[in-house]
């Protein structure tokens, strides 16, 4: 692509608005507007629905879309816009009477319709649209335009939701495609979304079982964020019949799905009605396991990670934010976990002591609940690009750490609580410690055995672990 400053892939982007749109603080309306510009022309929605949302959020982010959309850029903007006239009407202005007819101008194009929203001329722009959409056929990049604007103007049709044009277009359309990307955006960031009527009457219309199954998926997931499981309850018949019918791995994937996004909020009877049909139809799908064990894998791990988090409440419930985390970690995008993690990391870098603590009273049944946050942690630890990131060479660290620790005599107790402090100050984990004995790195043939004590002990090391990445 690359007109612009940004890559495309998306992960590689700034977080800082600014940054995003390629200018300065203070930055004044005429070159905002121009990097704006600039950028959604280069990232068109139907192509680029991601990309689009974030150069959305960091414009509003910067200034408020009350002053992009000001009267002085509003759909009149045009006429007075240092823009030449068109060529045909710059002739017509010198013709004579003896000039021939002009032929009828053809039908303005969805990217003139676009380029005239990007000038001002919103207004314009999103009657033009839909004046296209009457004329039919129906297209998905129409409904995706559509929505847009909706959504950066929602003045220019204040009585229709946005979301609503993409279920139209999707009722139209089918169940797929850009449209039923912009709408996974849009329930991630609105989940109540999912219990709509909009989103109701998707449910009920004929659609194929691989586009159902799709998107039940989306509007399942958004409803068990909510907990509106009554909701699920009254798709879940029509769904499990449409879609185990035309392909029972579809089927087997959304049933084991729904009982990993479940199995957090099984207090409620709907719920829990719902998790044991859904576990008797895994049951009945015992047949695929050969080809498909990861479902059924997943639904082990699942048990035992909830049954951790589960311990971890009875025991002190000042572990909210770490259990919801996990819970996350099964229904959101890993970029929309960032922000919850990263919070919880901070949590446990500011009292990390107090942390190691609740672990230890939860025993081994806390250790489900680690190795999941040790899942995370990797992902968290690969995106930020910090997998290389220890602070001293092999040989420095088994100096230092023999330096700290080998002289312990007084017990284990005594031995983790210097590793921890010790940790702590070398900004390492019991991990790296471990990784720097290695013997291809230099290290003794056989680690010492406190190396591996201390790097065995999962409290003690996914908090070290959580301090380092956070103040990396």
């Amino acid at each position: 692509m690359s007109d612009t400053h940004l890559p495309d892939e998306l992960s590689q982007w700034p977080s800082d608005p600014f940054a995003v749109l390629g200018v300065r603080p203070g930055v004044g309306p005429r070159e905002l507007r121009k990097a704006y510009t600039s950028l959604i022309r280069a990232f068109k929605p139907e192509h680029w629905p991601d990309h689009f949302r974030r150069i959305r959020e960091a414009f509003e982010t910067v200034q408020r879309i009350a002053f992009y959309f000001s009267p002085d850029a509003g759909p009149d903007a045009e006429s007075s816009a240092p823009h030449p006239a068109p060529r045909s009407e710059a002739r017509s202005e010198s013709s004579t009477d003896d000039s021939p007819p002009r032929s009828r101008p053809p039908l303005v194009t969805l990217e003139a319709h676009w380029e005239r929203a990007v000038r001002g001329g919103v207004d314009a722009a999103y009657r033009g649209l839909v004046e296209e959409l009457e004329r039919g056929p129906p297209r998905p990049e129409l409904f995706a335009r559509l929505y847009w604007l909706a959504v950066v103007a929602p003045e220019v049709d204040p009585d229709r939701p946005a979301a609503d044009w993409l279920t139209r277009g999707m009722a139209a359309t089918g169940l797929s495609g850009v449209l039923l990307e912009l709408y996974e955006s849009e329930l991630h960031d609105h989940p109540g979304e999912a219990a709509s009527p909009r989103a109701v009457r998707q449910m009920g219309g004929d659609h194929p079982g691989g586009e159902l199954v799709a998107f039940a998926r989306l509007r399942w997931q958004a409803l068990c964020r909510v907990g509106q499981w009554d909701a699920i309850r009254a798709d879940y018949d029509r769904v499990r019949d449409t879609v185990r019918a035309d392909n029972e791995v579809a089927w087997l994937w959304l049933a084991s799905d729904l009982i990993t996004w479940i199995a957090w909020g099984r207090q409620d009877p709907t719920a829990s009605t719902l998790v044991r049909l859904a576990r008797k139809e895994v049951r009945a799908l015992e047949h695929l396991a050969l080809r498909n064990a990861a479902y059924f894998d997943q639904l082990d791990w699942l048990d035992a990670v909830a049954h951790s988090c589960r311990r971890l409440r009875e025991l002190d419930d000042s572990t909210a934010d770490f259990r919801l985390v996990l819970r996350d970690s099964w229904l959101l995008p890993p970029e929309l976990l960032r922000r919850p993690l990263t919070e919880v990391l901070a949590q446990i870098s500011d009292k990390p002591v107090r942390w190691v603590e609740r672990f230890d009273r939860a025993g081994p049944e806390a250790l489900a609940a680690l190795h999941q946050f040790g899942n995370l942690l990797s992902r968290y630890q690969a995106d930020a690009n910090l997998d290389a990131e220890c602070p001293h060479p092999p040989n420095v660290v088994r100096r230092l750490a023999a330096d700290a620790l080998v002289a312990t005599k007084s017990g284990a107790g005594l031995l983790r609580a210097r590793a921890l402090r010790f940790c702590l100050d070398e900004a390492l984990d019991p991990g790296l410690i471990r990784w720097a004995f290695q013997p291809d790195l230099g290290g003794p043939e056989r680690p010492p055995r406190w190396v591996n004590e201390l790097a065995d002990d999962a409290a003690l090391h996914h908090v070290c672990w959580a301090c380092r990445l956070f103040r990396a």
